[in-house]
């Protein structure tokens, strides 16, 4: 090949290598990739301290009389007098006259068994007199019952003892006819007029005993257990004077209360739901106005013994199978359950409850931090970033800074204390748990 041909190749290899070479010395090292980090997932958390507390109890029972009694006629006759004050919710007092029926026929029957009365005496006189001349006149002979005039006597006296059952039985009816107030009571109902003509048998009055009235309250096995810690405290029997925690408060739906004692346990279940009754007592409940009535549905408060290490979590934390989660100080989340003892105050101005009073089986006393938001992705020992929650500690408020419609639940006076709020939820001892949530629920 000629030189001068050889030349332009010479150029491009020259070229082609110091192409090479500047893309070798501009192109950089390679970067060793960095292995990925771990991310933790924050959670939102508040700080619970244990606080001293006394739950209450809320039960839903009815209102029934101590004492029920319908006055009926003792017999066919009409009514001679009636007093007019006897309307239904007036309040009589025992032997308190309520209706006079006619007793013409009655005071008939009432002479003729006199009658019949002196009769049979003047008969016995006559056959003891007979009797004590036989005697004179067979002094000293041998003779028979019949001459000695013995069951002639005995025939007097079995007909003076008839006698005398006839005239009393004439003179009770005759007593009967003028119908009292068998004890104090207040009347429900008048089924009668003056100058009515009545059956033997109908019913003129319902009456219902004023000195009390019974509440009888349906509670499950685990209820029962909670309350006999607390009940034996109240019961009247007591040697020593029940103590002023054991208190047992009676509302309506109108938030009226009434002070309560608790009566008797029914000695067996119920067949059908498997539930005891507990009955409980109000003394006086016609005397003031408003009136505690019979057959109503109330709320019972009882106040149970003081639990020395409760938290106020928000309702959100807890789960439906009553559970919390925690933080540990490794940031570690940890499952506990819990027992509940009493929702939180009411919040009448946005209708919610404030958050639930929880105990702890273990480590009661031990400070937490409360996950506020559980998930069901959460894992026992999952290290997770706690947060502090921005919403301010749940606590309890007090006389200087109360809740809008909420009771004071530092007050010692339970009426006060528990009552004032329109809807007092029941607490975890309660037949109607309080609703939750397990899924997060941002606010």
């Amino acid at each position: 090949m000629k030189p001068g041909k050889r030349l332009p190749l010479l150029w491009a290899a020259l070229l082609l290598l110091a192409a090479i070479g500047v893309v070798t010395l501009v192109h950089p090292d390679p970067i060793p990739a960095e292995p990925p980090q771990a991310t933790r997932q924050p959670v939102t958390y508040i700080s619970a301290t244990p606080t001293a507390f006394q739950p209450v109890m809320t039960l839903i029972g009815t209102t029934t009389p101590r004492w029920f009694s319908e006055v009926r006629a003792p017999l066919s006759a009409k009514v001679t007098s009636i007093s007019p004050q006897l309307e239904p919710g007036t309040l009589v007092a025992r032997d308190t006259p309520l209706v006079q029926l006619e007793t013409t026929q009655l005071e008939s029957q009432l002479a003729q068994a006199t009658h019949q009365l002196k009769t049979a005496e003047l008969a016995l006189e006559q056959a003891r007199h007979e009797q004590t001349v036989a005697l004179k006149m067979l002094a000293g002979k041998h003779s028979s019952a019949y001459a000695r005039r013995e069951p002639q006597l005995a025939a007097a006296n079995a007909e003076l003892t008839q006698a005398q059952a006839v005239y009393r039985a004439a003179r009770q009816q005759l007593e009967d006819a003028r119908l009292v107030a068998p004890f104090d009571a207040l009347i429900l109902s008048r089924t009668v007029s003056p100058g009515q003509f009545v059956e033997q048998g109908q019913v003129l009055f319902e009456l219902v005993a004023s000195d009390a009235i019974d509440i009888q309250v349906p509670v499950s096995e685990r209820q029962w257990q909670a309350l006999s810690q607390t009940l034996p405290q109240t019961l009247p029997q007591t040697q020593s004077p029940a103590p002023p925690d054991a208190e047992v408060m009676v509302r309506n739906r109108q938030q009226y209360s009434w002070p309560g004692t608790f009566r008797y346990l029914v000695p067996q279940a119920d067949a059908a739901s498997r539930q005891r009754q507990v009955v409980f007592s109000v003394s006086d409940p016609y005397h003031a106005q408003p009136r505690l009535l019979p057959r109503q549905q109330v709320n019972v408060d009882i106040r149970l013994n003081e639990h020395p290490a409760a938290f106020l979590l928000p309702s959100s934390a807890l789960t439906r199978d009553n559970e919390v989660w925690s933080i540990t100080t490794d940031n570690q989340l940890r499952r506990e359950p819990v027992t509940r003892l009493q929702a939180g105050f009411q919040n009448q101005l946005h209708e919610e409850s404030q958050g639930v009073w929880v105990a702890f089986a273990q480590r009661p006393t031990e400070p937490r931090r409360i996950v506020v938001y559980p998930l069901d992705s959460m894992l026992p020992g999952q290290t997770v970033k706690p947060v502090l929650s921005g919403r301010a500690d749940l606590k309890s408020p007090d006389v200087d800074s109360p809740d809008i419609g909420s009771p004071d639940v530092k007050s010692p006076d339970l009426k006060s204390r528990y009552l004032e709020s329109s809807d007092l939820t029941e607490t975890g001892l309660n037949n109607a748990d309080l609703a939750n949530t397990d899924v997060e629920s941002r606010p």
